[in-house]
């Protein structure tokens, strides 16, 4: 009934990891973060054949590239370029109730639900993401999780344990990722240095959560 796996970046290990890619970059830049993601680049870069056929390829390669291209001196820039965008009196809010709370939804509520949500899975918050279940870290890094629990369904060969992660998944990104990513991303576009990595970034995300939705058939308003 299940096929097995076949490969590190099979469409379903693809995806957890470039969810945790993307989670990573969203988080402060230190250079033992920035060090692992070179390490991951040059990963992603020796298997660019299992990727290449999406249609966020070329952002993707965009990205890696620029990564590969971080040197020591580079750290302090890229720093202080996050700090700007997302930390410090941030341009761009990187919490979803920055942008549902405007549509009428409670900030207090939509922060509840996503911890009830990651609380039912067994996960807490990472100090590294401020506490905020609300960060795109955070919800990245959640579906990467639930794309791990994809994945071990499919090698014990469980349909009901996958049916449980592949319905999860469809949840989180049509009543959450999906209805703030593409603003948050608007705004970033006017915001970030197009010769800094954050641009490659959030172009690369936005490409990446266009494909998401097609593989989990979700359709938007607009689409």
């Amino acid at each position: 009934m299940f096929a097995e796996l076949e490969g590190i970046l099979s469409q379903a290990v693809l995806r957890q990891a470039l969810y945790k890619l993307f989670a990573t970059l969203f988080l402060y830049p230190g250079e033992e973060i920035i060090l692992s993601l070179k390490s991951y680049a040059e990963e992603l870069n020796s298997n660019s054949s299992a990727w290449k056929k999406y249609m966020f390829a070329e952002k993707l390669s965009n990205l890696v590239d620029q990564i590969l291209d971080i040197h020591p001196s580079d750290i302090k820039t890229i720093v202080d370029e996050y700090n700007r965008l997302f930390s410090i009196k941030p341009a761009v809010s990187p919490y979803e109730t920055s942008y549902l709370a405007k549509s009428g939804q409670s900030q207090p509520l939509i922060a509840a639900e996503l911890s009830g949500i990651y609380s039912q899975a067994g996960l807490e918050v990472s100090a590294e993401s401020n506490d905020f279940p609300d960060h795109i870290a955070t919800e990245l890094e959640f579906m990467s999780f639930l794309c791990a629990l994809e994945i071990d369904a499919i090698r014990q060969e469980d349909s009901q344990m996958l049916s449980i992660a592949q319905k999860d998944q469809i949840d989180f990104v049509s009543k959450h990722l999906s209805l703030w990513y593409p603003e948050f991303a608007k705004k970033a576009f006017q915001e970030v240095d197009a010769k800094l990595i954050y641009r490659a970034l959030v172009e690369c995300v936005f490409a990446f959560m266009r494909n998401e939705l097609s593989i989990l058939g979700i359709k938007i308003k607009g689409d």
